[in-house]
């Protein structure tokens, strides 16, 4: 079956994106989370580039203005070849999305117990 993007995250939920950079060279680039995460003494925590979607933003206007906020360049979005679908009791199934471009993965995830947003 064919789906969408939606059919995961339907108008409402909390959801937005998240990027795997590679430069020119295949290199994957990630950014220093600086004083926003908490990290033990000698410590360096590494975040991806992305972040949640605004109300009445594309998901690919989502991921262009997540970049820039966070590292201020222009990036070209490459379709997977395959996307994979994580649910909330870690069940992965391959799915095929009529959506252009195609996402790697697709997961529901569970803010733990003892967070502001639990659930």
């Amino acid at each position: 079956m064919i789906r969408s993007i939606s059919d995961f995250a339907p108008d409402g939920t909390e959801a937005g994106v998240g990027l795997a950079l590679q430069d020119d060279q295949c290199r994957y680039i990630f950014f220093l989370a600086g004083t926003r995460h908490n990290c033990p003494p000698d410590e360096i925590f590494y975040a991806g580039i992305g972040g949640h979607k605004e109300a009445g933003e594309s998901w690919l206007d989502c991921a262009y203005r997540e970049v820039q906020e966070e590292i201020g360049t222009e990036v070209k979005i490459l379709s997977s070849a395959e996307t994979w679908h994580i649910n909330r009791n870690e069940k992965i199934e391959k799915v095929i999305l009529r959506d252009r471009p195609t996402p790697l993965a697709l997961y529901e995830m569970i803010h733990p117990a003892d967070t502001p947003r639990v659930g």
